[in-house]
């Protein structure tokens, strides 16, 4: 879909919704499809995981990370403090 349709329709239901708030156009509005869709995609570099590779060690970073102290999640460190 064309950006353009797209930003109207939302300023369309902004309005509608009677939202405190007002859309405005941006860096990121003013670029093409092109560039919107390289700005926003994922292309690992040679030695770089691909994405589900780096979402998988994303999810057991996060499931280890649980299971520290909370003291020890919020300091970044693995090992206790005194």
């Amino acid at each position: 879909m064309d950006f353009e349709l797209n930003f109207e329709e939302l300023r369309s239901t902004i309005t509608e919704s009677g939202a405190a708030w007002e859309a405005g156009r941006t860096d990121f509005t003013a670029m093409s499809d092109e560039e919107r869709q390289l700005h926003l995609g994922y292309t690992p570099g040679p030695d770089d995981p691909s994405l589900e590779e780096s979402e998988q060690l994303a999810r057991r970073t996060s499931r280890l990370s649980g299971r520290l102290p909370t003291r020890m999640r919020r300091s970044g460190t693995r090992r206790p403090t005194t």
